[in-house]
C-alpha cells in the first residue's frame, strides 16, 4: 500500500516548549511572590498531574512539602468555583528554603471520580496570602477532563480519537459564522455531541463495505484545528510585564476577563532576536482559537493575535449539517501531502438523528495499491 498522507505541524506550541522553559507547560496563577505551575492543560481521571511552587520574591522563601493537603475545585458556568474532592496527607515533616527563583515540586494523583468540565488544584499550607486574590494564588492554573463518553460498540482509544475529530468539526461549523469577531469562542456541548454520535454512527455501521475503508483500511480523522493562541505583546506595558515573570492574572481588566472566562494560561513563548516577544496561549477546554483571537486584537499592548499555523495536507472529515442529521465525508490523501497531497479519494455517508447510516457513494482519483 502507498503511504498516505499526514499533516505537519510548522508552528506547534508544544514543540517549541523545550527551547521556552523545559519543565513547565502551563502558566501560573497570580502571585507576587510565589506561582504554582501545573505540567499539562488536560488530563484523565487518575492521571498523575504534577507542578513546583516557585519563589518570585527577591528574599528567601521557607515552605513546608507541597500538595500534602488541599481541595480540587470545579469551575461553574458562571465562572465560580466549588471544592470536589478534598484531601489530607500524612507527610514527611520537611522545611525548603527557595531562594529567589527557585522551585519545590509537588505530585498529586487525581481522582477517579472527576467528570468533564474544568478544575484547579488548591493547596493548603501555603505561605500567608497577604495580597487580594488569595484563592488564584494559592491554586494552579486551570485544566481540564475531557472524556469521550461512553458509546456501545466503540472502543475507548477511537471513542476519544472521535470525540477530537467532534470537536474539530464543531469549531468549523462555528467559523461559518461570519468573521472570526462575530464567531463564539466557546463550542456547544450539543453540537459536538450530536457530531460525535454521527461519527460512532459510522464506525458502527459494519455492514457497509465503505465504512471498512474510513474506519479500518484508512482510519481517517479530521485534520486537526490549533489548540494554541499567539499573541505578539509589547513587553514594556506593565500587564505583559506580569506575564513575563510568571503571573497568569495581570492588572489589565480585559486581559483577566478573557484569561479567567475561557481558562487561558501562557504555555511558552517565542523570542526572535529584537523582535516583540509572542506569548504561546493554552486553554484548558477546546475554543474556537480564530474567535478567541479577534478578542484580543484592540488591546493596549497586544500588537496582534492569531491562531498558530499548521501546515501540510492529508486525511479529513468534512461535515454538513442536514435538517434531520449530518452528512460526513470523508478523504484521503497522497503523494507529496507535505506539499499538498497530489492523489484525493472520498466516501459520503448520511446519518440521521435516530444514528441510521447511508452510504451516499463515493468519488475522486484510484486508490494506490
Amino acid at each position: 500500500m502507498a503511504r498516505l498522507g499526514k499533516r505537519f505541524v510548522t508552528c506547534a506550541a508544544l514543540g517549541a516548549l523545550a527551547a521556552c522553559r523545559a519543565d513547565v507547560i502551563v502558566a501560573p496563577a497570580i502571585s507576587p511572590l510565589f506561582h504554582l505551575t501545573i505540567d499539562r492543560l488536560s488530563y484523565a481521571p487518575g492521571d498523575s498531574a504534577r507542578g513546583a511552587l516557585y519563589n518570585d520574591g527577591s528574599a528567601v522563601m521557607t515552605v513546608g512539602m507541597v500538595g500534602c493537603s488541599g481541595v480540587i475545585e470545579a469551575r461553574s458556568s458562571s465562572g465560580s468555583w466549588s471544592t470536589v474532592w478534598s484531601w489530607s496527607y500524612v507527610c514527611t515533616a520537611a522545611a525548603y528554603s527557595l531562594a529567589p527563583g527557585d522551585s519545590v515540586p509537588w505530585r498529586l494523583t487525581l481522582p477517579m471520580t472527576l467528570a468533564n468540565g474544568t478544575y484547579r488544584v488548591r493547596f493548603s499550607g501555603l505561605p500567608d496570602a497577604t495580597t487580594s486574590g488569595s484563592d488564584a494564588r494559592r491554586s494552579t492554573p486551570a485544566f481540564g477532563i475531557n472524556l469521550a463518553p461512553a458509546s456501545p460498540g466503540l472502543p475507548d482509544s477511537i471513542a476519544l480519537d472521535y470525540r477530537r475529530d467532534a470537536t474539530t468539526l464543531a469549531i468549523r461549523e462555528l467559523q461559518r459564522a461570519g468573521p472570526p469577531a462575530l464567531q463564539s469562542v466557546e463550542i456547544p456541548e450539543a453540537l459536538t455531541a450530536g457530531l460525535f454520535g454521527a461519527l460512532a454512527a459510522v464506525y458502527r455501521a459494519t455492514s457497509l463495505p465503505a465504512r471498512d475503508s474510513v474506519a479500518v483500511r484508512y482510519p481517517i480523522h479530521a485534520a486537526r484545528q490549533t489548540g494554541a493562541l499567539l499573541v505578539s505583546v509589547d513587553p514594556s506595558v506593565s500587564w505583559v510585564r506580569m506575564w513575563r515573570v510568571g503571573s497568569r492574572l495581570t492588572g489589565n481588566a480585559l486581559i483577566d476577563t478573557l484569561v479567567e472566562r475561557y481558562s487561558l494560561s501562557v504555555v511558552g513563548w517565542y523570542t526572535f532576536g529584537s523582535s516583540p516577544p509572542i506569548a504561546i496561549i493554552g486553554s484548558a477546554q477546546p475554543v474556537n482559537v480564530a474567535a478567541l483571537a479577534a478578542r484580543f486584537s484592540g488591546v493596549s499592548g497586544v500588537f496582534y493575535a492569531e491562531p498558530n499555523a499548521f501546515g501540510g495536507d492529508g486525511n479529513d472529515i468534512s461535515a454538513a449539517a442536514q435538517a434531520d442529521g449530518w452528512t460526513l465525508e470523508y478523504s484521503v490523501g497522497w503523494g507529496d501531502c507535505l506539499a499538498g497531497c497530489i492523489g484525493r479519494h472520498w466516501w459520503s455517508f448520511r446519518v440521521n438523528t435516530a444514528g441510521a447510516v447511508t452510504f451516499l457513494g463515493s468519488r475522486g482519483m484510484q486508490l494506490p495499491p
